[in-house]
């Protein structure tokens, strides 16, 4: 069965994660057929078709376990990156079809002022995390332009941070660090914590523990699971949520902490004083090394070479990780339109290795090309060369197929994932 077929007959039935995971593997099986080196160097790469993207990345696609070298990470990657994402951009068409129409417009203004603010931030270097955040989760509500939620939202960060500040484990620390720092949020976050507040005349109280919600992890029936503003209501969240209130309340307290990714999930790596990092696994609470992290599986080398997953993530790339939080809540309300393919460039062009955005992108060209396929009729590549804008969609498509493979992404099977987290979770309530 050809190609064309299989995406006609398969990309409906799934949701974009297991569709990548679809075809990516045929993409990878397809091009494997045809002989590629696995083994090439940069200099190799002389094109932007997909088996040269492959060639260029691609360096045999072995995952590592506990006793595993970790790869050091290639100073070349982010550059190819960025270089085949700017010819992918030169490329790219939307159907006259998918443009935004003025009601369309007036719907979703909202989605369009965190955009514009969110990217001004990143233009001009003047960045606020919880800005961003707040911005790109009250776009879902409406709100984006309402300053008294704004402000609610601020207030309850600070009032975190001060139970923090106010804390007994914090009266004993007369000089903090920044490792000091994420010690205490980590034990704000996961652990009680005694503390005096400001004008209780000695009255101390406890703060509990976040809980971690184990129920919709992906925000698949309820979106709203996923934000850090459902979080701070609920007192708990997961591995999106839970990891960016982290952020906030080291930045509210004047710390310094990074987000980093792993498949289907998100961590903090802190300096640990030394020269290296210590990675925080909120889920469970305890402190991993990065060849724990990889010996749940499904981390290639290539991944970590390329800077994909278990990299430091820094502020302004969370701020740019932001918009495509911003793109997928869009596409949740009102589906494909110009301006996810927006918000996915925008924010490539500040953090281009940012695996979530590179599937933003890949996913999007996959429904744009599985729409343009109807009124096309073709049975076969040959056939779909007659349509020249839909087989033009066809090849950027693919192109995006292989640059998500060739720089290591593999995707982590639901039931492997949920098996994982499951066993977080036996490990949370026995510490309970």
């Amino acid at each position: 069965m050809n190609a064309v077929v299989i995406l006609k007959q398969t990309m409906i039935k799934y949701i974009s994660k297991i569709l990548l995971y679809i075809l990516v593997s045929q993409q990878f099986s397809l091009l494997a057929q045809v002989g590629l080196n696995p083994n090439p160097s940069f200099e190799q790469s002389q094109s932007n078709s997909p088996s040269s993207i492959l060639k260029t990345f691609n360096n045999g696609g072995f995952v590592l376990t506990e006793k595993s070298a970790i790869p050091v990470k290639s100073t070349n990657s982010l550059k190819e990156v960025t270089r085949i994402l700017e010819d992918i951009k030169t490329e790219e068409e939307l159907p006259t079809e998918l443009k935004n129409t003025d009601e369309h417009n007036f719907n979703t203004i909202g989605f369009e002022l965190a955009f514009n603010e969110i990217t001004k931030m990143l233009e001009t270097n003047s960045v606020s995390l919880k800005r961003a955040v707040f911005l790109s989760e009250s776009a879902y509500y409406n709100a984006s332009a309402d300053l008294n939620a704004y402000l609610e939202f601020e207030q309850e960060i600070k009032k975190m941070g001060d139970i923090i500040r106010s804390s007994y484990v914090a009266s004993q620390i007369k000089k903090k660090t920044p490792l000091d720092i994420n010690k205490l949020v980590m034990k704000f976050l996961t652990d009680t914590m005694s503390y005096i507040p400001v004008g209780s005349e000695g009255k101390v109280k406890v703060s509990k523990p976040i809980k971690y919600d184990f129920n919709d992890p992906f925000g698949d029936d309820d979106l709203s699971k996923l934000f850090v503003s459902k979080l701070i209501t609920t007192k708990s969240g997961q591995c999106k949520s839970i990891p960016l209130l982290f952020l906030l309340l080291v930045e509210e307290l004047g710390g310094e902490a990074f987000l980093s990714f792993s498949p289907e999930h998100s961590f903090i790596k802190v300096k640990n004083g030394k020269g290296g990092f210590y990675n925080f696994e909120l889920t469970n609470g305890k402190i991993m090394s990065d060849a724990l992290m990889v010996a749940s599986g499904y981390i290639k080398s290539e991944a970590i070479r390329n800077g994909i997953f278990l990299d430091t993530i820094n502020q302004k790339q969370v701020v740019a990780q932001c918009l495509v939080d911003l793109a997928n809540i869009y596409r949740r309300r009102f589906g494909e339109s110009e301006f996810v393919l927006k918000c996915a460039n925008k924010s490539l062009e500040y953090f281009p290795n940012n695996i979530h955005g590179l599937m933003l992108k890949s996913n999007y060209h996959t429904r744009l090309f599985n729409y343009m396929l109807k009124s096309c009729n073709a049975e076969n590549e040959e056939e779909l060369k007659k349509c020249p804008k839909t087989y033009k969609q066809f090849q950027l498509m693919h192109k995006m197929y292989a640059l998500i493979d060739g720089v290591g992404y593999e995707p982590i099977p639901e039931d492997v994932y949920m098996s994982w987290l499951n066993e977080m979770e036996k490990q949370a309530t026995a510490q309970n």
